[in-house]
């Protein structure tokens, strides 16, 4: 739904086609804008952007080591350094580096590659 200066208009076919004083554009989605806008400074500031990238590289590289050595130091021994463990700490490893389909990944590539843990 979209709020205009008239009343509260729906964004689905009947709507548009009833309401034909509105443009279509109103109706698409919110992240599309923001993807658009995003996309827009990143071409206009693209000489600023690029001086961070030293910088994101060096913490990318922090926490990679950071969640390598919270693993092989803490985690896994917390968790009883059997093979169960290892699964379980692969997929710590996807969800600290990335969200929690690559954790799944992580933990589906340990249990195809060694068997399913117990």
């Amino acid at each position: 739904m979209f709020i205009s200066s008239n009343s509260v208009v729906e964004c689905n076919t009947a709507t548009i086609s009833q309401a034909a004083q509105y443009d279509t554009h109103h109706c698409i989605s919110i992240g599309y804008r923001i993807f658009t806008w995003f996309l827009f400074v990143n071409v206009i500031n693209e000489y600023a952007i690029t001086g961070l990238a030293g910088p994101l590289l060096i913490l990318l590289v922090m926490q990679t080591l950071t969640v390598v050595i919270l693993i092989l130091l803490i985690l896994f021994k917390l968790m009883g350094k059997d093979y169960q463990a290892a699964v379980l700490s692969a997929g710590f490893g996807g969800f600290a580096l990335g969200d929690t389909p690559t954790a799944i990944a992580n933990m589906t590539a340990v249990t195809k590659a060694n068997g399913p843990a117990p």
